[in-house]
């Protein structure tokens, strides 16, 4: 007897993505264990912080704006709007690719509307102007210190992430957040994250499996969290 055996990519992809997120599930705790008094406070007063429904609603009207929709889970974006109400970074540093996503939605119903962009990957979004004022990351902003520094499609840094990484250590300060989206979007972007959380320059990194955070923390030992959120 003779077996067809169909293979398709797109089935495998999920499936993959389903097993690193249920590996993820076992080594990940919530606000129980965790002995940092700054992770505590983030655990309970940010990640597990109800959005409200006006906000839901406005995050989603920005999504559905996106061309990409695939890094627009409105999930994903409540977490980067509950972070930006948190930390309330008056200066942000969008390094990447600015488009209309999970992170422009946050910044829109933040009502935050300036970010330095850098990247020599791609050109804006032309729609993006609609919602925020991009300025080019020049020799002026090196003056700044950045309080969020984004790094959209770290699928596509990859091996550019870590330069990166170095080039924005003098543009912040300790406790600056530094937020690296689709930590798991591939072996290798995660293998990449890996690491970059054993850079001693930073003593907290923590994986919500949507993003990765970094900061430096000098107060603090050096300890790596994996958060449900």
């Amino acid at each position: 007897m003779k077996f067809l055996v169909y293979f398709c990519p797109y089935k495998s992809t999920i499936l993959s993505s389903l097993f690193n997120y249920f590996k993820f599930l076992i080594k990940s705790t919530n606000q129980h264990g965790v002995h940092s008094p700054f992770v505590y406070s983030m655990i309970t007063k940010c990640f597990y912080r109800k959005t409200s429904e006006d906000i839901s609603k406005k995050l989603m009207g920005v999504i559905k704006k996106g061309i990409n929709n695939n890094s627009c889970s409105i999930k994903k974006a409540k977490l980067y709007h509950r972070l930006i109400q948190y930390f309330n970074p008056k200066h942000i540093l969008n390094i990447g690719t600015p488009e209309i996503n999970a992170f422009t939605s946050a910044l829109v119903a933040s009502k935050i509307t300036e970010v330095a962009y850098k990247s020599n990957l791609e050109k804006p979004n032309s729609n993006l102007s609609d919602y925020l004022g991009i300025k080019p990351f020049n020799q002026t902003e090196q003056q700044k210190t950045y309080d969020l520094v984004y790094f959209s499609h770290i699928d596509i840094l990859n091996d550019q992430l870590p330069k990166e990484i170095n080039a924005v250590k003098p543009l912040i300060h300790n406790d600056t957040l530094i937020l690296l989206d689709g930590i798991h979007s591939s072996e290798k972007s995660f293998n990449i994250w890996e690491n970059i959380t054993r850079d001693e320059d930073f003593n907290v990194s923590i994986d919500t499996y949507h993003c990765g955070l970094l900061f430096i923390r000098k107060e603090q030992q050096k300890e790596h969290f994996i958060i449900r959120v």
